[in-house]
């Protein structure tokens, strides 16, 4: 039987669509920029969609990343770029993931990801 790290990287492999963000920080600006789409590939690999305000901010067409998980984590790395996170996954379903996370100056970001 594999373990609930191993089910749960091949759960989130595939497309997700941000559905809802939620932002509590003492300063907006202080926030991550929401990623609207991204896609988690296989073995760890994974692309950041174009045309959402982090890439638009960059001026690029988008980036590639790495994530790895655990039973109840997901860290995401870019390649090149600022982007890094560590996410504790607070709801786990096939088509519904939530996520939060900290974003360095005492806020919190919840996301609600789709497929």
């Amino acid at each position: 039987m594999p373990s609930a790290s191993k089910q749960f990287s091949r759960r989130l492999e595939g497309n997700w669509k941000l559905y809802n963000t939620k932002r509590k920080s003492s300063s907006p600006a202080d926030c991550f920029p929401a990623l609207p789409e991204y896609y988690l590939l296989k073995r760890g690999r994974g692309r950041v969609s174009a045309n959402n305000e982090y890439t638009e901010e960059k001026g690029s067409q988008g980036f590639d990343f790495e994530w790895t998980c655990t039973d109840n984590t997901v860290t995401m790395r870019g390649f090149d770029t600022d982007f890094a996170r560590s996410w504790i996954v607070v709801e786990n379903k096939k088509t519904r993931q939530v996520w939060k996370s900290t974003d360095g100056a005492n806020g919190v970001q919840t996301l609600e990801l789709k497929r």
